[in-house]
């Protein structure tokens, strides 16, 4: 939990002070992960013309999946 603490310190800090790309995803995994919004914010940081819109949406939606039922 205290890692997780310090993390997330670290992350506020450097968004505030530099505002980098790679910390806005960084957080965005770390306080959004099984969350629509986590998706929404990973579709949107991951604009690319390499790449088209559904594979960078699958990519997401693997990424913030959690799972619900073990078996």
């Amino acid at each position: 939990m205290n890692k997780f603490i310090v993390l997330a310190c670290v992350c506020g800090a450097a968004y505030l002070l530099y505002d980098l790309q790679s910390v806005k995803q960084t957080a965005n995994e770390a306080l959004r992960a099984g969350t629509l919004k986590g998706v929404e914010t990973c579709v949107a940081y991951s604009k690319s013309d390499l790449v088209s819109a559904e594979t960078t949406r699958n990519v997401c939606i693997e990424s913030f999946q959690k799972v619900l039922l073990q078996q």
